[in-house]
């Protein structure tokens, strides 16, 4: 499952649609930032080819993570209970691909690689998402 299934960012929108989220549910919102931080590793791993640069996302763990969708987060809390990760076993899922033999700069979900989407390989996007984040902190890295 992707973390970030459900939204999109569009080339020439990248900016505007990362600015006004104003429509978009808690866990959308979410979900944008989470497709943003992947096009922006992306863009980091295709400029620094000689680091390793991976990405891990845990899965569903039974934490407060979701308590900002308040009751509904609270139910379907209870509804995901069989499906949800305990904190250790998502450590275990963040560790695992690091602690291979063969490790390598890929997408992990809950500790087993996957491939990312088209979504995130789009090197246009990948570029926009890098200047967006550069525009922004350009103050910062003076």
């Amino acid at each position: 499952m992707q973390p970030y299934r459900g939204v999109t960012l569009t080339p020439g929108q990248v900016t505007r649609q990362l600015d006004t989220p104003a429509g978009l549910s808690p866990h959308r919102r979410y979900a944008r930032a989470k497709l943003a931080g992947l096009l922006l590793h992306a863009g980091l791993r295709r400029r620094t080819p000689e680091l390793v640069i991976t990405d891990v996302h845990p899965g569903l763990v039974a934490s407060d993570f979701g308590r900002y969708l308040g009751r509904t987060g609270a139910v379907l809390k209870i509804l995901a209970r069989p499906v949800l990760s305990s904190p250790g076993a998502a450590a275990e899922h963040l560790l695992r691909p690091a602690l291979r033999p063969g490790f390598d700069a890929a997408h992990y979900h809950r500790g087993r690689r996957r491939k990312l989407s088209p979504l995130v390989t789009d090197g246009r996007l990948q570029q926009e998402v890098w200047d967006d984040a550069h525009a922004r902190l350009r103050d910062y890295l003076a």
